[in-house]
Order: C-alpha cells, then structure tokens, then sequence
C-alpha cells in the first residue's frame, strides 16, 4: 500500500495545480474521492480490492505515520503529531513554505475533514464533531485529542503557502471559517455536504420538478433544497443555505450541483417501484404555458427539454391519447405538445396530479408535476410570444409573474399576495373550474410564502449567450472582436443601484449595464481567472462568480463531440460546436460569416494551438487557424499533430487525386507558398492524425504522395 508521502503528493497534485490558478480550492474530501485518487495513482491497488480496503488504508496509514520513529503510536495523539511533521525540527517562527508543493500535512488535513463529511446517517448529532473523529479513528467515547487547538495553524499554513508564496498560481486556499465554532471552524468549512444530505437529494431534485441536465440557477436550487429538503437535510446544511455566510453558501451550492449533474432523473425512495422503467431517464419537464388574447386565456403543455430530439419528435402517450412533441427553433422549449388532429388543451386535466407521458419507441418519459399553486413568468426572456407565460419552479423578487391557485389554497394565497408590490385578479374566459387566475409583480417576502411557493430571495448572478465550454469555473469561448462569443450577466434579486465589475490580469473595469443586462468588454485575457463582483451602493461586495475564456482548439475526434447547432440543439452532424458547448438565444449564426471550421470547435486534449492551415488548393496556406470567411481548409498542424477539417460527405464523394489537382498552375501569387505547402505536407507523414481513421488516413497519404512529386 501507498506511504503517507504518496498520499501527501497525491492529494496536493489533485488539489493544486496550474489548472486552478486564480481560483479558489476548497478541500471536499469524501470516502469516494479517496478510493479514486488511491486507484488512479497505485497501480497495485487491483480490481481484487474493494473500495472499503482502499479507503481503510488510507486512515490507517495517516492514523499510524510516524516520522520520529516514537516507541508507541496513539491514536489519539493525531493532532500532536501533525503538528510536529508541519513543523519538524525547526524553530517556531522559522517554518519553510515556499516550496513547489504545499506542506506536508494534507493526508491530516483530509482525516480532519471526512470525520464532518463521512456521517453515514450514524445517529450522532449535527455539532458532534469530534464523537465522529473518534469513531473514525476508532477510539473510546473518552478520548480528548490533545493539541486540536494548534491544528488551526495547519490551517492558517496552507493558505499562507497558496496565497503568499505560491501567489495563487496552483490556487488559492481560502479559509471562511464558520465563527460559531471556536475549534472546528476550518474542518466545516470545508465539509460543507454530509454523505447522508448528498443521497437525499435525487428525492429533493424530483420533487422539485427539476428537469435532469439543466441545472437550475443557485437561487432557484437553494430555495428548493430549503423547501423540500426541509425535513431532510441536516439542520447545519439547512442554515447554511438559509442563513449563512454568502462564500459558504456558494460553496455548498456548487457540491450540490455537481450531484445534480449525476442525476438520473429518477428518486431514490422508489427504486424497487419503479423496476426495470428506472434505466429509462424519467424527466420532470412537461410544464404549462398559457397564452393571453384579448379577454380570453388558453393553456398548453410544453416539453421542457435540453436534449437531443428524435428525428420527427416524440410521439407521447398519455392514456389513450397520442401526442405528438417536436423541438422548436429555441434552445429549451418545445413546440405545443398536441394531437394529430390539432391543440391538446391541458385543462382536459387535473392540473394537482402527476402524468407520466411514455414514447417506448425512444425509451423516453417525462413527467407532469401536478401542483395546486403555478407559476408563470413572461416567455419573451425564452424566446416564445409575447402574450406567453411559461410555467416555472421559483420566483425571484423581481419579477412580474401570473399565478393559477386551486380553491383549496385560494385564501392562503391571497392574504400572501396582497403584499405584493402589484396584485389583482384576472378575470378570462378559458379559465377550468375551482381555479383562479392572479397577476403579481415583485412577490412579497415580508411573509412566508405559501407551501410549495419558492421565492428566490437570495443575489444570484447568471451568464447569459455565448458558448460555454466547461464549467470549473464557467468557461466560454472566446474569438477576438466577436461579440457573438461573450455572455452578457444578468443579476436577480440584487438591491438598486448595484454595480459590476470585472477583476483580470491586474485590471478592473465596471461594466455597461444595458437592458438589465451587464456587459463584458470583448478583448479578454484567455485561460486566466476573471473574477465578476456585484458592489452595492457603498461598495460592499454581494456576489462573486469566476469566468474564464479560451480560444478555439479543434476537434481531436468527431466521436466524442456531444455537437450542437446554431439554436442550440444537440446534432448529430460532425461539423457543429464542440463538448459542452451551447449557443443560448442565438439563431443567427449561419449569417454571421463564420465559415465551417468555427463549428469544429472543441478543447482540445493536448491544448495546442494550431500552426498552420492547408487549403483546397496547392499552396494556399495561413498561419491564422481561424481565416475569413470563404477559406475553405482541409488540414490544420500543430507542432505534434495533424487534424483534418472537412466532414464524413467530403470523403465519399467521387474523389480522385488527379481530378483534385487538374487545374494545378504554380504563378506568381500562389508559387511563394507552394514550397512551403509541400514540406509542411511531407512533415504530416511524421505527425499524429486525428480523427484517426481509416478514410482520413488515406486521405493525407494522397495529399502526401502528391506533395513529393512536385518539383
């Protein structure tokens, strides 16, 4: 099994590297983080290993260390010998930090930390933070750890080591204690999500209505986790979320996203239930909208949806019903879902009880959430009509909003929204019995809102358009002087009068705030942590988000390129946007003059930039790997690879090398660079090929064979 400096190095290299310059680290340490860094770094540790004895070594290994070869090693004696192998043998005031790696004290670090995160649901209350270490270390109820009170400076030196002598450029480290606890205040800080709060939330996710693969806004997410996690969660996660340190709470946030990710669609309580239908990704996402004409109101079913369609649409059942749903030209939202022979009209329906719509041909369902409250904002923000309201889970304190209530809540819900800024009932023909029908602007926080009713009450800061190409921090792509690249941010529930500014490469600047939306400057600095803050009138700061850009790097193979078209949409043609990209609100992409090889974008494994691209023709050649419009490139170099550019449908046709080069005269403007043409292409022979296949292997060898004939 691996030594205590193995895991030192292991964990530090996991945690602070040149990929996290700018940005801050926090140390989320699970039981699953440590058998995957332990298989990933030991190739001893074989399939014959189960994760428990992974995971067991390594707290025994941190538990046992011993690097003063002392007579007896105690358990309990833990915090005293982490802080002799922080300080060693050297004097107090004389501790050594600046060396490429951070001090040696990460496995104690990491122990200190799974003792919050590791509960496993074991009875122990909320605070019991060190009944939980000496289950951990297996250690009697009387134990007193000795010296836990120094491990702050463990702390206090890690951050030192990131900040000041590292200058951030492997990350920083920050320490946002919590200041209730005098002793634990930097391990839960760090802890932010138990294990038994993470496996509840499949169940708080699908009550909430959430739709996998679009993860809600933070405002959006911690209202619902504060509405349906309420008798769930651990009361310490639920004030956080409610009440806590604003840095904190965006930390938390983030854990819960990213299991959000993972989300099958599916709740964890009905497993067993739901049988062999539990493969098949159950998706909360058919809402309501309701259209408004003159004095009369409709409603519609819509499929709220970020995924690949079907050629055709999905051909929903619902009972005895066949309905049929195709993707609109708009990133999310479908087309009205309806029958063969028209408009299905939703109020046929109990708009309190769950449907379930079932396409066996895809092994597709989407469920109807039923609720005795909904809400709907304007679908302009959506790109739907004007006189369109779409249904949706929360509501910020910003918004004007419409309101359908059962009867059954009827005066519950108005004596809440009369404290609204706006407030009155509508009256249309349309309406189905025992419900009605209120407009609101700015809904009321004064009061608790009724049950099932999110308010977002918190700062949330959204970027908005542009391509995003990742997510740790939110990454987009960036092309020079191309405004169709740069998301613009928009802020809810933020006081009046707020600013923003951006914070890069040793520069701030405020930024233009235009129709409610804040925009960036189009020349950014790429591949570096821009931090975005949110300042009130008295320059406190409320928000902070990091953004970061990069340049365009092209595809290392078609296979893996989840492609998406100019609305948005995932396609399964080779020759759209790269992994994780999407283009939100833009429809005008073909008529930007952009040529293809923009479309062939993705990050690409090895980040190198492209050198050269090579024409159509013999001896057209550029130095810039995005040209003007009108170039039409087939390879692309690097100093190690050569990726070709061109899709499936230029291979198959009728192509023959003579033919390709018939019309093949060297002049004057062309034979400057017909030399270089040449060895760049006789250098290829020598170069890794991506996509490597079959057909564009003998591709290049044409290109190649032709090349050395020429004189």
């Amino acid at each position: 099994m691996p030594s205590y400096d193995e895991w030192n190095q292991w964990l530090s290299s996991h945690f602070f590297n040149p990929e996290n310059a700018g940005l801050d680290v926090l140390l989320y340490i699970t039981k699953e983080l440590i058998v995957d860094i332990g298989r990933k770094n030991d190739l001893q540790i074989t399939d014959s290993i189960t994760d428990d004895a992974v995971y067991s070594s390594f707290i025994d290994i941190v538990k046992e260390y011993n690097p003063y070869y002392n007579a007896t090693v105690y358990p309990e004696a833990i915090c005293t010998r982490a802080y002799r192998v922080y300080y060693g043998d050297k004097p107090i005031n004389n501790v050594i930090l600046d060396r490429e790696s951070p001090p040696p004290i990460l496995p104690y670090l990491a122990l200190f930390i799974l003792a919050d995160v590791e509960s496993n649901d074991d009875g122990i209350h909320d605070n019991a933070y060190y009944s939980r270490l000496r289950k951990l270390l297996c250690v009697g109820d009387s134990v007193a750890f000795d010296d836990f009170k120094k491990m702050d400076i463990l702390w206090n030196g890690l951050e030192k080591w990131s900040r000041y002598y590292r200058k951030g450029n492997y990350g920083y480290f920050r320490l946002l204690p919590i200041s209730r606890m005098k002793y634990i205040k930097y391990p839960r800080s760090q802890a932010l999500l138990m294990t038994d709060d993470k496996d509840k939330l499949p169940d708080i996710f699908y009550a909430a209505g959430f739709a996998t693969g679009m993860l809600p806004n933070e405002g959006e997410l911690c209202a619902a986790l504060l509405e349906y996690g309420k008798y769930n969660l651990h009361k310490r996660t639920l004030r956080l979320l409610n009440t806590g340190d604003d840095v904190l709470k965006e930390r938390c946030l983030e854990l819960i996203s990213l299991e959000f990710e993972e989300w099958d669609g599916n709740p964890t309580t009905d497993e067993e239930s739901l049988g062999k239908a539990a493969a098949v990704r159950l998706r909360a996402n058919i809402r309501l909208s309701l259209e408004t004409t003159g004095n009369t109101t409709a409603f519609y079913l819509r499929l709220f949806e970020d995924d690949e369609f079907p050629e055709g649409g999905y051909l929903l059942d619902l009972d005895s019903k066949k309905l049929i749903c195709r993707r609109k030209n708009n990133p999310r939202w479908s087309t009205r879902i309806s029958t063969s022979s028209g408009e299905f009209y939703s109020e046929l329906f109990d708009w309190r009880k769950d449907l379930t719509f079932c396409d066996s041909l895809n092994n597709y369902k989407a469920r109807f959430k039923g609720k005795n409250i909904l809400v709907f904002v304007k679908g302009e923000k959506e790109c739907l009509p004007s006189n369109e309201w779409i249904e949706v889970n929360s509501l910020a304190t910003d918004e004007e909003f419409i309101m359908l209530v059962h009867n059954e809540r009827l005066e519950e819900v108005k004596s809440w929204g009369q404290h609204s800024a706006q407030w009155r009932l509508l009256a249309y023909f349309g309406m189905p019995d025992d419900w009605a029908m209120f407009y609101g602007k700015n809904p009321s926080v004064e009061l608790k809102p009724p049950s099932g009713l999110i308010i977002e009450k918190s700062i949330s800061m959204v970027f908005e358009g542009g391509v995003k190409v990742g997510r740790k921090p939110v990454t987009h792509l960036y092309i020079e002087n191309s405004p169709l690249f740069i998301p613009k941010i928009r802020i809810h529930n933020a006081p009046p009068k707020i600013r923003v500014l951006a914070l890069y490469s040793n520069k701030e600047c405020f930024l233009e705030a235009i129709h409610g939306l804040f925009k960036l400057p189009d020349l950014l600095p790429c591949d570096t942590a821009i931090r975005i803050e949110v300042l009130d009138r008295n320059n406190q700061v409320l928000k902070t988000k990091n953004i970061r850009f990069r340049k365009p790097h092209l595809a290392a193979d078609w296979g893996s390129v989840p492609h998406r078209n100019s609305s948005g949409d995932k396609d399964k043609d080779c020759q759209e946007y790269a992994s994780g990209a999407k283009v939100n609100g833009v429809t005008t992409i073909a008529e930007s003059g952009y040529t293809d090889m923009y479309t062939r974008i993705q990050r690409w494994a090895p980040k190198e930039n492209v050198q050269y691209t090579l024409g159509k023709k013999p001896g057209q050649i550029t130095n810039r790997p995005l040209q003007d419009n009108g170039w039409d490139a087939i390879w692309a170099i690097t100093n190690t690879t050569v990726c070709f550019l061109q899709n499936e449908q230029f291979l198959k046709e009728n192509f023959t090398i003579e033919n390709y080069f018939y019309n093949l005269k060297v002049n004057n403007e062309e034979g400057g660079n017909l030399k270089l043409w040449k060895q760049l292409l006789i250098e290829c022979s020598k170069k890794n090929l991506s996509p490597n296949l079959k057909s564009v292997k003998i591709m290049l060898e044409k290109f190649i064979t032709f090349a050395e004939r020429l004189d």
